[in-house]
């Protein structure tokens, strides 16, 4: 997914990837699909995923992109709820373009000086104009 909404030079500036493959799971948990919570403490804390001159990773400036409500519950104003890709086939098989609304949202998102409060003031919903096909990441 993140691939999909960035462009090589932007994937190349990501510290981290948190996805389900690196949550400390048991292989019998991960094959079980076992409920998990992504707790942002767990990146505020880790010394190895440092920012730019020693930037500190806080509430402030990391964003969490996930499809569930749960995983996110422990900071929810520094999620942006990913929906499940949907075909749509009313539409002769249009493209979903939740992706490139996430993509506008991220672009507003990066000139804003704190996240959660953006985030809090401005929930991403889909349909609200978030359209990154007009940012030029298409």
């Amino acid at each position: 997914m993140i691939a999909a909404v960035t462009t090589p030079e932007q994937h190349a500036q990501l510290v981290a990837i948190w996805a389900r493959d690196t949550l400390g799971l048991s292989e019998q948990e991960y094959n079980k699909k076992t409920i998990t919570f992504k707790d942002l403490r767990k990146v505020f804390e880790d010394r190895k995923l440092g920012g730019k001159k020693g930037e500190k990773w806080d509430v402030s400036n990391v964003v969490l992109l996930d499809d569930s409500v749960v995983k996110a519950s422990h900071q929810p104003y520094n999620h942006i709820c990913v929906p499940d890709f949907v075909y749509r086939e009313e539409n002769g098989g249009a493209p979903d373009d939740a992706l490139w609304q996430v993509a506008g949202y991220l672009e507003e998102l990066r000139y804003q000086g704190h996240v959660a409060r953006f985030v809090r003031q401005n929930p991403f919903r889909l349909g609200d104009g978030w359209n990154g096909m007009c940012i030029g990441l298409a």
